[in-house]
């Protein structure tokens, strides 16, 4: 193995750095106080996970010609309005709108219940048998809602109640006069609720509590978190309309600007905590291994010149960092580590042994100079694997990470000898006894093989998550508002658009999907002119003869509390529902005083809701000119293009489901665009990268450690450890549910590229020596752990992140490098003793 030229090289390097410290001090030093400037002034982050992927990619070229029509359809911001009656989220939804409209964060918003166009025409939105029955239950209300008038009281209430229930609900149906029995009890009974006439004037579904508002926001990009300013706007204005208008809903925000601005929060937070983690991990494991604090301080350094460089390197070539390339700050702790661990345990070592200091850093580069000078390539290698993949996330870490790996190196190699320097009373490091092959490492190799060959049988099902909302935060607002409304056909997040420049294209566009099995509905801009109208408003007009006189009506002053309570207590004597049996108990049960606090729970939303009801009466035929802009803008622009939008059925965040939609809709409308198809054929993309990467890594250091070393067996004994420790860490992955997604596809790759580097001094040891225990046994074997529990280490810290994405990756790369660490450790030395066992067996014959 003539490697005798890497050595040499190694040793120049060492000796220039040691004759000339305070000129390496300097160039490092304002290498790194220009990188550091570079960092403050220029480098962001980029959470827009599509992005990530080639411009050229078919999904994408269809992505952005949709963005190009419809520029601000992603970036619309969500809000769900929930209470505790309709009643009160739709008057805090108006209240909220009234406050938000004149925001100079918010272009625009469309809140159906704060619209004039829907609170005058909704009823035209009802089917026509819903709408008869609405407006049947109305006008039996009618004699009920004059009575009440606009201010209506207690005894008014309970007057009116009286005589329905005498002329057997002439004055209201049967299952009004329930709902308002069983209201008016819960009222009665409790401390909070409040008396919801949305839910008893209502037919059909119960009317849900909750409302959603959409906006348009303002974003401004030269900030970090561009939505951060509609995001306080809108917390604000929540908060004002709870103290000035006492209404209370919760409200959660979500849509894609917001998740952005929460993901970009996580990852930099998780990223900070990591970084911070990683270094006082490592710092305690370099203590142990050298029990020095010059030498771990001496390491430190080159750890924090190796990230800061490599953060000066990304600056200069990106500007821009993305959810993936940002981990490269936390992996360059680990990868900074290595080269100085095993530097300086072998130059500890030689002084234990009682070599002078120079002499020991020449016996250091003799005995492992081609296998520190082949780590830097076979890494750097791998991770430039990553640069011909379409998956810019996975590329742009590649490039950065391989480029730091090389600087790491360097800094490593001139940085230490110039700084070092190791006294004559260090130990050797212990040599572990010649027996541990046949105790120890043998029968544990056996097991770790046998476990990596069961492992291959889990391999069919690993799987790749495509969602990218498996990367984000649980505990996120946004996060949990998007998963409250995911069902929510209104704002369900997996859905596909196509565009059609006329009126009569779109409709054709339209009908095709009539069939399709997998789309539940379309929708368009006449979609929202209501059919039938004419029947419909022919139908109002009759009902709104009784009603509006009704509505109209001051009302009735009525009796006082006390005769009016005890006339409908008589009147309930003569009911049969179980719900007025009950109200007659609880209204006997209490006294008046009890009662009248109740009251203005009873009424809060009368008011509202019978300007609401009169509102509808107002109904007129409406055109496609009639609906307000911020929903026609929606899917028609200035230039006459039309978006057509394609709903899924059932769950679309099922991921079988949606590959079903996504694909039928794609059989009849090859350019559709969407979340749906965006996320999915992000996932295949990304997948199809890490085999792509995972292959050109192990195809690419396969090639130069043979070309080094021109040893088939060095390259045996690197390959079927590392394949064991890749079908280990998938299958591990597997049954833990830590299934490959978005961020941590890099793992398979990462695990040759930083695998291969123990793997290369074990081996490279045992062909020198010809003894397959040679590496294990002396500093080699212990910087082989070290180095490997610092990149555990600092990998592992990645676990802290409250973004799941990053999360994964910590936890995937630690169980990674563990597998790697024992293949290396109890798979490599028994290989390596079959292989020159035969080898000394043969030249044994060969002499005799």
């Amino acid at each position: 193995m003539p490697t005798l030229f890497l050595d040499a090289a190694l040793w120049r390097l060492m000796a220039f750095a040691r004759k000339r410290p305070l000129l390496v001090g300097l160039f490092w030093a304002a290498l790194a106080a220009l990188s550091l400037f570079q960092v403050a002034t220029r480098l962001s982050i980029n959470t827009d996970s599509s992005d990530m992927i080639d411009p050229s990619a078919p999904f994408r070229v269809a992505a952005t010609k949709l963005k190009s029509a419809f520029p601000d359809l992603d970036d619309q911001v969500v809000v769900l309005i929930r209470s505790g009656t309709a009643d009160e989220a739709k008057a805090f939804t108006e209240s909220l709108a009234e406050r938000l409209r004149d925001d100079e964060n918010v272009e625009s918003l469309l809140a159906p219940p704060a619209e004039p166009f829907f609170q005058e025409n909704g009823l035209l939105f009802l089917e026509t048998t819903e709408l008869e029955d609405l407006l049947a239950r109305l006008t039996n209300a009618a004699p009920l809602i004059e009575r009440l008038g606009p201010d209506p009281t207690l005894a008014t209430l309970f007057d009116a109640l009286a005589e329905a229930a005498e002329q057997d609900g002439a004055s209201a149906d049967p299952e009004t006069l329930d709902a308002l029995y069983a209201g008016l009890t819960e009222v009665f009974t409790t401390q909070d609720t409040v008396l919801s006439w949305e839910k008893l004037l209502s037919v059909g579904e119960e009317p849900e509590p909750e409302v959603l508002l959409t906006i348009e926001p303002v974003l401004d990009f030269t900030k970090l978190k561009p939505a951060q300013g509609v995001k306080t706007a809108i917390l604000d204005a929540a908060a004002a309309v709870r103290s000035e208008d006492g209404l209370e809903a919760e409200v959660l925000i979500t849509g894609e600007p917001i998740l952005r601005t929460e993901e970009l929060e996580a990852v930099s937070q998780g990223i900070g905590w990591a970084l911070a983690l990683s270094g006082v991990l490592v710092a305690v494991l370099l203590a142990f291994a050298f029990r020095s604090l010059r030498l771990v301080a001496a390491c430190l350094v080159t750890i924090a010149l190796s990230v800061i460089l490599t953060a000066g390197v990304a600056t200069a070539l990106f500007g821009q960092l993305n959810l993936i390339s940002v981990a490269f700050a936390v992996l360059m702790v680990g990868l900074g580590a290595d080269f100085s661990i095993h530097l300086l345990m072998h130059w500890k070592d030689e002084r234990g042994l009682g070599a002078s200091e120079r002499a020991a850093g020449y016996r250091t580069a003799r005995k492992i100079g081609t296998a520190l000078m082949l780590t830097a390539p076979t890494t750097a290698l791998a991770f430039f694997s990553f640069a011909p993949t379409e998956f810019i996330g996975m590329n742009q870490l590649g490039v950065i990470a391989g480029l730091g790996v090389l600087l790491a190196f360097l800094i490593a190699m001139t940085v230490l000898p110039a700084m070092v320097r190791i006294g004559e009373t260090v130990k050797p490091v212990d040599r572990l006894p010649e027996g541990l092959m046949n105790k120890v490492i043998r029968p544990l190799g056996i097991v770790v093989g046998a476990l990596g060959i069961v492992s291959l049988f889990l391999l069919p099902y690993a799987r790749f998550d495509a969602d990218p909302m498996a990367l984000r935060a649980v505990s996120a607002p946004s996060v949990i508002a998007f998963n409250e409304i995911a069902d929510d056909e209104d704002a369900a997040p997996y859905r596909l658009s196509v565009l059609a420049e006329s009126e009569d294209e779109l409709l054709a566009r339209a009908d095709g999907f009539s069939d399709a099995e997998t789309v539940s509905s379309t929708r368009h801009l006449f979609s929202f002119v209501p059919e039938d109208q004419d029947l419909k408003l022919t139908l109002i007009d009759a009902a709104s003869v009784g009603l509006s006189f009704a509505l109209i009506s001051g009302g009735d002053l009525g009796p006082d509390l006390e005769p009016a309570l005890g006339r409908l207590l008589v009147a309930l004597r003569e009911e049969e529902s179980e719900a007025a049996r009950t109200f007659e108990t609880v209204l006997r049960e209490r006294s008046l005083q009890q009662l009248e606090s109740a009251a203005p729970r009873v009424f809060r939303f009368w008011p509202r809701q019978r300007e609401a009801l009169n509102a509808q009466l107002r109904a007129g035929f409406v055109t496609r000119e009639d609906l307000p802009d911020p929903l026609a803008e929606r899917f028609v622009t200035e230039s006459g293009t039309y978006r057509l939008e394609i709903l899924p059925e059932g769950d679309a965040s099922d991921l079988a489901a949606r590959r079903d939609f996504v694909d039928q809709v794609l059989s009849i409308a090859p350019d559709a665009a969407g979340s749906a198809r965006t996320a999915l054929s992000a996932g295949d993309v990304i997948e199809g990268a890490m085999v792509q990467a995972s292959l050109t890594a192990a195809v690419l250091v396969s090639l130069l450690v043979l070309v080094v070393t021109r040893s088939i067996k060095v390259l045996v004994l690197l390959l079927i450890p590392l394949l064991l420790a890749g079908s280990l860490t998938t299958a591990t992955g597997t049954l833990f549910g830590l299934p490959y997604n978005f961020a941590n596809v890099l793992v398979l790759p990462l695990i040759i590229g930083i695998g291969i580097d123990s793997g290369i001094h074990l081996a490279l040891r045992a062909e020198k020596t010809g003894d397959p225990l040679a590496g294990v046994r002396g500093p080699t074997g212990r910087a082989v752990v070290y180095s490997a529990l610092t990149t555990i280490a600092s990998f592992g810290s990645l676990i802290v992140s409250a973004h799941r994405g990053t999360s994964s990756m910590g936890a995937l790369l630690t169980i990674g490098m563990l597998w790697v660490l024992a293949t290396m450790l109890f798979v490599l030395p028994p290989l390596a003793q079959l292989l020159y066992d035969r080898k000394r067996s043969r030249l044994e014959r060969t002499s005799a």
